[in-house]
């Protein structure tokens, strides 16, 4: 018999328990959506990463650079050997081979390019959440890994990755692709060539997934797709990861004024100008000559810069919240796109990088593309009692 005082710290600990699965819950990641997750973010990986390095040195060596020399990747034969090797760990990624292995190696890949880009003493951070949404999911693949005896479908999949990132070279180098790409400068502008070009690459990636995925599952399942848990782990650790580098700018920002960012928030509209003056003095481009109306407008009024540049440090701060709510994530994810979107029109500052990884893991467009095509009919997921509990959840 429990006396009265247990039942009261059984119900006040079974609300401890509700009132954390309420403020985190945990979301429903279907198969379908895990798999476009990992393949749209493989090709953002493989699309950012840089065409060339051509940093011979490095003269203030940050992070990996303090232990390794990575300059190695300025030679064009051995840059060219290691975008390969990122392509078939990106390959083995997408089709979720292994990731307690693949998550861990691809994330230093990932990390290497960078180190070496910011080892010149003028660091960079906008390629920075893409590592740390890598490394986060790389923690979560081997937290929640189980262990299992290596066997001949392994080598079978190896083979099929490998095929994947050949194919892929072989694609974006072909003479198909120098065509596509001529004509595109020839007839649009440079911007929507760009666009034009990198959908055709996400296409033709996309494309090979699916032919791996088809392969690796041919009849039974030739490697286990990662499950219900670990997609769900998956998805929460890029959402922290996110979360956290928004917040560490939010630290930094406060770290840095001593406190007094907010009060001092309206003279990033001086920032905004000169950026704008610079762009214009590099470029000679006569759409810049003039500073735009809305810096204008901030920089004449005081307050209004305040709460302009206020809302967007606010945002950053409690985007934590959203963590595995898909409502709400979508909501912030919006949000923050429209922040980056705003800055990059007032100040000629792009964050492609920040805009990928919150439309994956925030606005969550691979769930979104599952939802549509369950309403219109064009997938029979065998998860549809799942996706209607995140429907639900939400």
């Amino acid at each position: 018999m429990l006396t009265a005082q247990h039942e009261k710290h059984l119900r006040f600990g079974m609300w401890k328990i509700d009132f954390i699965k309420k403020l985190f819950p945990w979301p429903v990641v279907s198969s379908l959506e895990a798999w476009l997750l990992r393949v749209l973010f493989a090709y953002a990986l493989i699309h950012f990463l840089p065409p060339v390095m051509v940093q011979t040195t490095q003269p203030s060596p940050v992070g990996l650079a303090h232990w390794f020399d990575f300059t190695w990747m300025a030679s064009p034969d051995s840059y060219a050997t290691f975008k390969q090797l990122f392509m078939v760990f990106a390959f083995a990624y997408a089709c979720g081979y292994c990731l307690p292995v693949t998550l861990p190696v691809l994330t230093v890949l990932h990390a290497m390019p960078y180190t070496l880009m910011n080892s010149q003493g003028h660091p960079h951070h906008g390629y920075q959440i893409l590592t740390l949404s890598l490394l986060a999911m790389a923690i979560a693949a081997i937290a929640t890994s189980t262990r299992r005896k290596p066997s001949a479908a392994d080598a079978l999949a190896i083979v099929g990755v490998f095929a994947a990132a050949r194919m892929f070279t072989w694609w974006l180098q072909s003479s198909m692709m120098s065509s596509l790409a001529a004509w595109m400068a020839a007839h649009l502008d440079g911007t929507n060539a760009m666009r034009v070009m990198t959908l055709a690459g996400l296409v033709s990636f996309t494309l090979l997934a699916i032919m791996l995925k088809q392969f690796m599952s041919r009849g039974r399942s030739l490697i286990a797709e990662p499950d219900e848990k670990t997609n769900g782990w998956q998805l929460l650790a890029g959402q922290t990861a996110i979360a956290a580098a928004y917040l560490t700018s939010v630290v930094s920002k406060l770290w840095n004024s001593d406190g007094k960012w907010f009060a001092n928030s309206h003279n990033v509209a001086i920032d905004f100008v000169k950026t704008t003056r610079q762009s214009y003095y590099s470029k000679l481009d006569p759409a810049l000559q003039f500073d735009p109306p809305g810096v204008r407008m901030l920089l004449e009024n005081e307050w209004l810069a305040r709460a302009f540049f206020s809302s967007g440090v606010v945002l950053e701060t409690v985007l934590l919240i959203a963590i595995g709510t898909r409502k709400l994530a979508f909501v912030f994810g919006v949000m923050l796109l429209a922040m980056h979107r705003t800055i990059m029109e007032l100040m000629t500052l792009t964050f492609h990088t920040n805009e990928s990884a919150v439309a994956l893991f925030y606005i969550n467009v691979p769930f979104l593309i599952v939802v549509a095509g369950q309403k219109l009919g064009l997938t029979t997921s065998n998860k549809l009692e799942s996706h209607a509990a995140n429907l639900n959840q939400a």
